[in-house]
C-alpha cells in the first residue's frame, strides 16, 4: 500500500531537477564582433560634412538568410545607400554639375560589383559598363 506512493514521490523527486536544470539554462553568446560603419557626404558649397553611422551593428548572416541556432534566429545585414535620383547623367556627387568632383566617382561606379546604385553613371541604360565611359568623357568634356 506505501510502496507505489513512495514509488510516485522517489520518481518525482528524482525528475525534478531535470526540469529545474532546463528551466534554468542560461543561453550563452560565445563568439561576437563590435561593428561600426559610417559615410561622410559633403552637404553643401562650403564644405560643410554630415556623417552618418553606426555603432555595434550586428553581423550580417549567409546571402538571403538568417542566422540560426536552436530555436532562436538572427537576421543581419549592412545598411544600404538609398537608391540615388539622378538629375543629369555623369553628375555623381549631385551637385548640380560634371567635373572633376565626378571622376572618382565614376571610377568607382564602373569597377563595383553591380554598380546599382548609380544611376547617373549609367549613360546607356544597360548598367554601368566600358560603354559608358566614352560618354563619361564626353559629358566631362561639356
Amino acid at each position: 500500500m506505501f510502496a507505489r506512493p513512495t514509488f510516485r514521490t522517489v520518481l518525482g523527486l528524482l525528475l525534478v531537477p531535470a526540469f529545474a536544470a532546463a528551466a534554468l539554462a542560461q543561453y550563452e553568446i560565445d563568439w561576437h564582433t563590435i561593428d561600426g560603419g559610417g559615410v561622410m557626404f559633403s552637404t553643401d558649397s562650403q564644405g560643410d560634412f554630415e556623417l552618418s553611422g553606426t555603432i555595434g551593428q550586428h553581423d550580417a548572416g549567409p546571402t538571403g538568410g538568417a542566422m540560426t541556432g536552436g530555436g532562436f534566429e538572427l537576421v543581419g545585414g549592412f545598411w544600404t545607400l538609398p537608391s540615388q535620383v539622378c538629375t543629369l547623367l555623369g553628375d555623381l556627387n549631385l551637385d548640380g554639375e560634371v567635373d572633376g568632383d565626378d571622376v572618382q566617382l565614376f571610377i568607382n561606379c564602373l569597377f563595383s560589383v553591380d554598380g546599382s546604385n548609380c544611376p547617373c553613371a549609367d549613360f546607356d541604360g544597360g548598367g554601368v559598363s566600358a560603354g559608358d565611359v566614352s560618354l563619361f568623357v564626353a559629358a566631362l568634356m561639356q
